[in-house]
């Protein structure tokens, strides 16, 4: 059966976002290093610091990546860059299952992390350049939902198997993937940055309907991405590139998000999770827990992905951030000054915030790296937003635990409620609704000074919040 335009990029998009499986076992295999010390067929032996640094190896891994990810883009493409590393990356689990010495379990993570690192940096930006704009949303929902499916598989694998089957099958599931790679064109605006105008145009015709008019399209993505661009493709010129406004706007604007998002409590509320359903008189064992928690996020982000091409990102990452906001301060002041009549309020509210999470706070950040970053800096900036989402991470994960003892989880939560609520209020004022707008359009969403959205919108371009002067770079219209 022949698919249309919009089937095929469905299908491209599902391939692409495949590789994002292993990416949430490279997370969720965290809940397996307590079981190598305790297997007593093994001969590792760990104490709890070992513990914790081979989790945290993972994101030695992730910021090596993010150094040398964006030249080897330049040099490679992304497509072909990301198909390269899955085999090995698929080695690297197998090989995992069968070591027994710690020095190799410490590399294996290493590269794990370096993996997960190049995809997040990759694989955003590239379903942005291949999908069309009214369908562009709901196709950059399906990476957030296959992390989300890969980590929740690996705790399942934890409950059931023994860790080196649980390891080894991850990486068995990435062979599959391998080979479905091989049905994915690479990106035509890489081949435009390279002057290869022929090969952009066969992307396209991969990409697009039959009856689709690729060399009107590529000629436009060229005067965009080439004539009015100053200096296109290479890493010293992407970076050459933050010092326009345009550029670095959507740049730091995105870092905050991520900033105010880590610091809105979603993994604090993950973690301690168990604490609220006991709480609440729940009995439920801590897997289950966790089973609940993965499938409630899943579900609203296929929720997110059916309703994002209709009511915008804008509309949904502001709800997203003001219903966390809410849900965050009522646990965070129950759990401070509890009571036996509202002992289930807090279980309720977490469910809500998970909820919420999983519709807009969730995946939001990761969707904006793919469409509101200037094709100029798109891959050093979406490099920059993932090492500061990584090393945020990290952080959080290594001083949560102190900062709850000392803090009391109910505080913790009312400054997470905080948090969110400033999160909602950059958004109001900031976030330029990308619903239905091209990439070309998007280029310049962030020129201007103004403060206040759509003010004296002008003919030509797009305006966003903070933007009431044309651009540097002229816009094609469709």
């Amino acid at each position: 059966m022949c698919l249309n335009g919009k089937g095929k990029q469905f299908c491209l998009a599902l391939i692409i976002s495949s590789a994002m499986i292993s990416c949430g076992g490279v997370i969720g295999w965290s809940v397996q290093t307590t079981r190598l010390s305790s297997d007593p067929t093994g001969k590792l032996k760990l104490s709890l610091q070992d513990e914790d640094w081979l989790v945290g190896y993972a994101g030695i891994g992730g910021l090596i990546s993010t150094i040398l990810t964006v030249g080897l883009i330049d040099m490679f493409g992304p497509c072909r860059l990301l198909h390269f590393f899955l085999l090995p990356s698929a080695i690297t689990w197998i090989l995992m299952a069968t070591l027994e010495s710690e020095g190799e379990l410490i590399a294996g993570r290493i590269f794990s992390g370096f993996f997960l690192q190049l995809s997040t940096i990759i694989i955003y930006p590239l379903l942005s350049e291949m999908s069309e704009k009214n369908v562009r949303g709901s196709f950059l929902c399906l990476p957030d939902i296959l992390f989300s499916c890969g980590h929740l598989l690996m705790n399942i694998f934890a409950r059931f198997l023994t860790w080196q089957n649980g390891t080894l099958i991850t990486g068995i599931l990435m062979f599959p993937v391998i080979g479905l790679y091989f049905y994915v064109p690479e990106s035509p605006y890489w081949y435009i940055r390279k002057g290869k105008y022929k090969d952009a145009v066969r992307s396209l015709k991969r990409i697009r309907s039959a009856g689709h008019d690729c060399e009107t399209e590529m000629k436009s993505l060229k005067e965009v991405l080439v004539d009015n661009c100053d200096k296109p493709g290479k890493v010293m010129d992407q970076i050459s590139n933050l010092k326009y406004p345009e550029n670095y706007r959507p740049t730091l604007l995105l870092c905050l998000l991520i900033i105010l998002r880590e610091f809105g409590g979603s993994l604090a509320l993950f973690l301690y999770a168990p604490f609220f359903f006991k709480s609440a008189g729940i009995k439920l064992s801590v897997f289950m827990i966790i089973v609940l928690i993965g499938f409630t996020k899943i579900l609203f982000s296929f929720v997110a992905s059916a309703i994002i091409d209709v009511i915008g990102r804008r509309n949904l990452f502001l709800s997203s951030s003001i219903t966390c906001c809410f849900t965050m301060f009522i646990i965070g002041y129950i759990v401070q000054y509890p009571s036996s009549f509202l002992s289930w309020v807090p279980l309720i509210s977490l469910i809500i915030f998970v909820a919420s999470f999983g519709l807009g706070i969730g995946p939001m950040p990761w969707i904006l790296i793919g469409e509101i970053l200037p094709t100029p800096v798109r891959f050093v900036s979406s490099s920059i937003a993932c090492a500061l989402f990584t090393l945020l991470f990290y952080l959080e994960c290594y001083f949560l635990p102190t900062l709850v003892q000392n803090m009391s989880l109910g505080r913790m939560a009312i400054a997470f409620a905080f948090f969110n609520l400033i999160l909602n209020i950059v958004i109001w004022m900031f976030l330029p609704e990308t619903r239905n707008r091209s990439l070309e359009e998007l280029q310049t969403a962030f020129v201007g000074a103004a403060l206040r959205p759509f003010k004296n919108q002008r003919q030509g371009y797009i305006q966003p919040y903070g933007s009431t002067f044309p651009a540097r770079t002229k816009i094609i219209s469709e």
